[in-house]
């Protein structure tokens, strides 16, 4: 084969693949997001104790939202407790593209840290909450979580939300 007709054949390949990889904006991750949430909290071994948690979210589709949460508290005396936990989302109400109600499903793993000692836990709960934008990339959330080991949870999540101007990244509506 002649280099002119080699360079035309993989520069053909190329233009397809590249077109290939800009057509996968629909991957999954639309609309990733990060948040930070100090809350205040009542664990069934500890009573309240206070801590805060780093979510990574993205969304599914525009009624559903999924991510990863881990969580720090500690009672101020003895106890402290790890969460590590998998949440999915669903909007009860929205009241514009973007706020609204919803309620959140989690379940995961805490480790309790007693007198030099680790405790595992099963963590399950539900969550209840309001997101509300502040601007088109920045959020917070106030929520109620119930649910065990911890019984009662309040919390507010600041957040970022990673979209692009273009519209990629996002779900179909």
């Amino acid at each position: 084969m002649e280099k002119k007709a080699k360079f035309i054949l993989i520069f053909c390949l190329l233009f397809c693949v590249t077109g290939s990889l800009f057509a996968l904006d629909l991957f999954p991750l639309a609309n990733p997001l990060i948040s930070f949430s100090p809350e205040l909290t009542g664990h069934t071994r500890t009573g309240w104790a206070i801590g805060g948690g780093l979510s990574f979210g993205f969304d599914l589709t525009s009624m559903f939202q999924t991510g990863l949460r881990t969580a720090f508290f500690h009672n101020l005396y003895t106890v402290g407790a790890l969460e590590i936990q998998a949440y999915i989302r669903s909007w009860l109400f929205k009241f514009s593209k973007t706020d609204g109600l919803f309620f959140q499903t989690e379940l995961g793993n805490v480790l309790f840290f007693e007198y030099g000692e680790t405790f595992p836990s099963l963590l399950g709960g539900w969550a209840v909450g309001w997101h509300l934008n502040y601007s088109d990339k920045w959020f917070f959330e106030p929520t109620l979580r119930l649910g065990l080991p911890h019984v009662w949870g309040i919390n507010v999540a600041i957040g970022y939300k990673f979209t692009s101007g273009s519209g990629g990244g996002s779900y179909v509506e």
